[in-house]
């Protein structure tokens, strides 16, 4: 009992040890959490002063920035893009302090402001040129059509004033009508459209168009029209992109936002360019003060007017196009692009254009989508996107499944297929003759009609082989791999393939019925028979085919109207497809007496050339030829010249099929629209000669000739600066007639290295 009662410990007793043994071992604990929470407190504290002043100096800065004016649009627009590039730079430093890495990437890339200010979306672009006047003037060097739209905005070039005019709005406008309302709610807001107390002088329909799904409001301007003679001109297209691009070259699109309405029309015009539209149940008036949808010159104004940049762009050795407001440039450096397209950016900036940046794609790449078509550089081809493909296919279906069809549903099954042209090839003419002679022969355009056979079998080619010709070679004509020649008589066929060590001969008879048919018919089937004759000598080849019929060729390359010429080269075409053999027809003739005759009744508006006394000079500085690639009997410049189409004395026809390269000395002297492919060829063969151009800084081909503006490519050895004579041989209007307006360029051109 004793032992246990030592043992007894009291409350308070049990207090006092546990306070000892919470101080002798939780002590160091408790003292070291203790000093982390007032090193927090401390951090705190700072921080929430170093944000107060960071604040505070934040707002020191915008209140010092907003006393500042500017008087030119383009230098606020240009501050206020300084401005949240410094931001940016502030709040990647402040995520910087904190060590925070994600923050630091959200504000690098936030907005992207380090390449292009991409915040368009609000910004009016209603006659906005007319802001930066300067620009055109001083660094463009535009025109004088140019500068007098910029500065006093667009006046129209009526023949005669259109008289007074008022119309009812189209019935896809009323049908349509909260599309139209919020249209023009929209162009008012933004400038583009003006609301009038008076009735303007011509009250034109409204009317919407739908393309590809999506609506677009129409000024129908078919009165005022009438009273405009628009002059012919030429897009620029995707031909013109084949010529100036090559493998492996880098490509940016632009895309500019509303691009019409970046055009100011002139105060007294607008009155002609009216509209009416009921708001609340009343009669509301409009004038446009912009370029609209429905002029018939609109096209030809707006393409004149980005002319002036697409010069200076050339003229620097930019290699681009424009379609109305759709570029594209090709650079075959990334890093060469890139400076290209901040400089482009740049220019249309400054002369007051709104780039898209939504439906641009500006990052370099060997692969772009360019007016509907994907071109694509590493391959070199070009190609129908996909969803096109699909689109037209559902169409193509749906016919194919109706016993009865339209003449307005199959003529859109044919205009889809037409517009595919440039990536598809001549194919798509062989393969609807007969769906636009259904279209021709319809009375109504909306009534029904039995689809006929032929019909059928076009549009059942196109659904089985669409997604397999949906692409096609860039540059137009390869290597030729193989030569053929053919011919057809009363009662049989001949032909032969050219080969080295002996020629390799087809021949046959016709049966009777093929003996009663026209000499068409029966050239075209000695083609198919001799294809027939040995497919696996041909397949995978290239081949150049020589044939006396000149109908021969129009037929394999786009058909024929009649049906029992369409069905042989039908045939011809399914040969071709099933060897993969690729055929390119060329005219010869029977016999030279008869060329001159053909040649005397046909007319080359290219056949130029100029006097021989420039030509003696050219030679004297730069030495002897051998050859004339372009020329005929009588324009030549040497005994051995190629020529369009045979004449007396030429050596080929056809001069991109011949070999330039070797130990000849070529004298080039191409039409313009040939000159892009005249230097390609010049450089896959490695050849030398000398090449006659007009010096046209603004033409397609000059940065092929020049990388920067400032001098030759390496390949260009020596120049010439000339003020020649022309003849012209073609006996009709042409800028090359006698002492021209412009200076010439004789190049001398090596592609050997």
């Amino acid at each position: 009992m004793a032992e246990q009662q030592q043992n007894v410990v009291d409350y308070n007793q049990l207090q006092v040890i546990i306070q000892q043994l919470v101080r002798n071992e939780m002590q160091p604990a408790m003292q070291q959490a203790e000093n982390r929470a007032k090193q927090a407190l401390d951090q705190t504290t700072a921080s929430t002063s170093t944000n107060f002043s960071k604040l505070k100096a934040k707002l020191d800065k915008q209140r010092l920035n907003d006393n500042i004016t500017f008087t030119k649009a383009g230098h606020t627009d240009q501050f206020k893009h300084n401005q949240q590039v410094l931001e940016v730079i502030d709040d990647t430093l402040e995520a910087m302090e904190s060590a925070d890495v994600q923050a630091m990437k959200d504000h690098l890339e936030k907005e992207r402001f380090w390449e292009f200010d991409q915040s368009t979306e609000s910004l009016s672009v209603a006659g906005r040129i007319q802001e930066f006047s300067n620009f055109w003037e001083n660094e463009l060097k535009a025109s004088n059509f140019a500068l007098g739209i910029v500065r006093e905005g667009y006046k129209i070039p009526f023949e005669s004033e259109p008289p007074p005019f008022f119309a009812k709005n189209n019935a896809s406008s009323l049908k349509n009508q909260e599309f139209v309302k919020d249209s023009i709610e929209k162009l008012l807001e933004n400038g583009c459209i003006e609301k009038v107390t008076e009735p303007p002088y011509c009250i034109n329909p409204l009317t919407v168009a739908e393309r590809n799904s999506k609506l677009r409001l129409v000024l129908d301007l078919r009165h005022v029209n009438k009273h405009i003679q628009p002059n012919k001109f030429t897009y620029e297209n995707i031909k013109q992109v084949s010529e100036m691009i090559n493998k492996d070259d880098f490509l940016i699109t632009f895309d500019l936002k509303s691009g019409y309405h970046h055009v100011p029309i002139n105060l007294k015009f607008q009155t002609f360019l009216g509209f009416a539209w009921e708001f609340d149940s009343e009669m509301q008036f409009f004038v446009f003060k912009v370029l609209p949808f429905g002029l018939n010159i609109a096209c030809l104004v707006f393409t004149k007017l980005m002319r002036q940049l697409v010069k200076r762009w050339r003229s620097k050795g930019i290699k681009c196009a424009m379609y109305l407001d759709d570029g594209i440039v090709g650079d075959n450096s990334y890093f060469s692009l890139i400076q290209t397209r901040d400089l482009m950016l740049n220019d249309m900036r400054s002369a007051g254009l709104t780039v898209n940046f939504e439906k641009s794609s500006l990052e370099p790449e060997k692969n772009k989508t360019w007016l509907g078509f994907i071109i694509d550089t590493a391959n070199m081809n070009f190609e129908v996107p996909t969803p096109k493909i699909q689109k037209v296919l559902k169409l193509i279906s749906e016919a194919l499944n109706s016993e009865f069809l339209s003449a307005r549903k199959i003529s859109r099954i044919a205009g889809n297929l037409i517009a595919m042209a440039p990536a598809i090839g001549p194919i798509v003419y062989l393969f609807t003759k007969q769906i636009y002679k259904f279209v021709e022969s319809s009375f109504s355009w909306d009534k029904k009609r039995l689809l006929s056979l032929n019909v059928l079998q076009e549009l059942e080619f196109w659904y089985n082989n669409l997604e397999k010709v949906k692409t096609f070679r860039i540059k137009t004509k390869p290597e030729i791999t193989r030569i053929i020649f053919s011919d057809a008589s009363g009662t049989g066929y001949g032909g032969y393939v050219v080969q080295k060590f002996g020629n390799i001969i087809a021949k046959g008879d016709f049966d009777q019925t093929e003996r009663e048919t026209s000499s068409t018919f029966r050239e075209l089937t000695a083609v198919k028979y001799i294809l027939l004759s040995f497919p696996q000598l041909l397949e995978n080849e290239t081949v150049e085919w020589f044939t006396d019929s000149d109908n021969i060729c129009k037929i394999i390359n786009r058909g024929s109207t009649k049906q029992h010429l369409q069905n042989i080269a039908i045939d011809i075409f399914n040969i071709c497809l099933l060897h993969n053999i690729e055929i390119y027809p060329t005219w010869i003739p029977r016999a030279l007496n008869e060329t001159a005759d053909i040649i005397s009744k046909s007319i080359d508006t290219d056949n130029w050339s100029i006097d021989n006394e420039t030509f003696d000079y050219i030679i004297k500085n730069y030495g002897q030829i051998t050859i004339d690639r372009f020329a005929d009997n009588l324009n030549k410049k040497s005994p051995r010249f190629n020529s369009r189409e045979y004449c007396p004395g030429t050596s080929a026809i056809n001069a991109f099929s011949c070999h330039w390269g070797k130990n000849e000395v070529n004298w080039l002297c191409p039409p313009i629209s040939l000159v892009g492919k005249t230097i390609q060829h010049l450089r896959n063969c490695k050849g030398k000669g000398i090449l006659l151009v007009p010096l046209w800084p603004s033409s397609y081909y000059w940065p092929l000739l020049t990388s920067n503006g400032l001098q030759f490519e390496p390949f260009v050895r020596m120049f010439l600066v000339l003020d020649p004579f022309f003849v012209n041989y073609s006996r009709t209007k042409c800028v090359f007639d006698g002492f021209a307006k412009f200076y010439s360029l004789a190049l001398f051109i090596d592609m050997l290295e």
